[in-house]
């Protein structure tokens, strides 16, 4: 009996062995080609502490900001980006921000949050106090903000900054508002139990995700049209909306529900769904028929088993319905990934962590066949505006 219990802890051991193997992405080819368009194009990325959290709530922990761009080897830090924390309340680790600091696209701005925390994944307080700070001068404003309720208790969230100007955007109670240096607030829309929102480019609409509806709001005409009913599971538990993204055009804009990705179209105010067979954590355009989505499966807060996750890495045809697994992993939180298409539409830029080591920015071309790492860091964006 214990010859055969032996045997079974060897097997174990070894099927333990392979999947941290199998977890560790595979190398590729670097990059040898890349656009003219994307080689200067400057990159933005968090920078992070390898620290671990007894409570398991926070997977980094951001500490300042660096940018980089193909043409170099590695990124540099922001100057002034160093984001100072208030004293931990509960001690080091005790504690996590559910609000992750953002940048502005030029890098001249930072908001962060300065009373957000939680303890063994409970939330005291959805509405907490920020700081804009301006990395050329120092100067810190206050305001205030309302959180949205996240999935997952290890998700953290970033305030969305304008694409047009060094404006940012959040939510207070149910009114969302625009924020910018001068101590300004502007009160853009109102609606009961607002849950979320993304503005489009060019600040024409906002699609608004509201007490278990999804809507579009023209600002122009001030009209809320609604886009879907997403009502609960079993009418209890909230269903989750994820990847709002805009075309860069205003055109239409994608979502999407558990494994289904939803196209609507401003137009004629029509609704496509697709079913990718696999929950979806986020989707951004490539081009008007193509998309990026990241797929997987994370285990639920109740879980221990947290190092069980996986994402993959598709491209998606709308017209062919094609689906194609560029990069997968396992033993990978997906939250972090978020890939976003380069300014020439032929590379992905995207973060990952490799076994023991701390998170990478790195460039993929479209394919999945080839990539590079250009700095330690976590959710990259690229640098420029829609045009």
């Amino acid at each position: 009996m214990n010859k055969k219990l032996r045997i079974m802890k060897g097997f174990i051991l070894i099927l333990t062995s392979l999947l941290i193997l199998m977890s560790c992405v595979t190398q590729k080819p670097i990059l040898n080609s890349i656009p003219d368009e994307d080689n200067f194009a400057t990159i933005f990325y968090c920078i992070h502490d390898n620290s671990i959290n007894l409570n398991k709530s926070a997977l980094y922990e951001l500490k300042s900001f660096g940018k980089t761009n193909p043409s170099q080897s590695n990124g540099t830090e922001i100057e002034n980006s160093s984001v100072v924390f208030s004293e931990y309340p509960l001690g080091r680790y005790d504690y996590s921000y559910r609000l992750l600091p953002s940048i502005s696209n030029d890098g001249k701005y930072i908001v962060k949050a300065v009373d957000d925390f939680k303890v063994i994944d409970i939330s005291f307080n959805r509405n907490i106090e920020i700081h804009l700070v301006n990395t050329e001068n120092g100067n810190t404003e206050k305001f205030n903000v309302t959180l949205p309720i996240l999935e997952y208790g290890e998700e953290k969230y970033q305030l969305p900054w304008s694409e047009k100007n060094n404006s940012f955007f959040g939510v207070i109670d149910d009114s969302l508002f625009r924020f910018s240096e001068g101590q300004n607030s502007q009160m853009l829309l109102y609606r009961p139990n607002l849950y979320d929102f993304k503005i489009s480019p060019l600040e024409n609409f906002a699609v608004v995700f509201a007490d278990d509806s999804l809507f579009l709001f023209e600002f122009q005409t001030k009209d809320f049209i609604l886009v879907q009913e997403v009502g609960r599971v079993l009418g209890i538990n909230p269903k989750y909306i994820r990847g709002i993204n805009w075309f860069p055009d205003e055109s239409k804009f994608i979502f999407a529900e558990g494994s289904t990705i939803y196209i609507y179209s401003i137009s004629d105010h029509s609704l496509s769904e697709f079913s990718i067979g696999d929950k979806v954590f986020d989707v951004e355009w490539v081009d008007k028929n193509n998309l990026i989505c990241v797929t997987g499966d994370y285990p639920d807060d109740l879980s221990h088993m947290r190092t069980s996750g996986r994402y993959r890495i598709m491209t998606f045809n709308i017209n062919t319905g094609e689906l194609e697994v560029i990069h997968r992993r396992l033993n990978h939180e997906p939250f972090t990934v978020k890939p976003k298409i380069s300014p020439s539409k032929k590379l992905i830029l995207f973060s990952e962590k490799p076994h023991n080591a701390p998170y990478q920015v790195k460039l993929m071309s479209l394919d999945g066949l080839n990539e590079s790492v250009l700095a330690e860091g976590f959710l990259p964006f690229w640098a420029f505006r829609s045009k």
